[in-house]
């Protein structure tokens, strides 16, 4: 498994935050790139998507492996 890994932020519920790992040889702007095409394959194919049925399996499919992770605290950085 890739050390890399790429957080799936969602714009309308922080609870529907997915973490992928980020396969081997694919550099990050790649990554971002084949990932951003899935999930539109994903919306254009099926606008009732959903996560556990459509996304992840397709993921897992590119070589995305969908991660474990808990959602922390939100916490706020300190002024730069």
């Amino acid at each position: 498994m890739s050390g890399r890994v790429m957080l799936l932020r969602s714009e309308v519920d922080s609870s529907h935050c997915h973490v992928v790992s980020i396969p081997d040889p694919v550099d990050e702007k790649e990554a971002v790139g084949r990932v951003k095409a899935l999930l539109a394959q994903v919306q254009a194919e099926n606008p009732d998507f959903s996560w556990e049925q459509d996304v992840a399996p397709l993921l897992a499919a590119n070589g995305f492996a969908p991660l474990p992770q808990v959602l922390g605290p939100v916490w706020d950085s300190p002024a730069a």
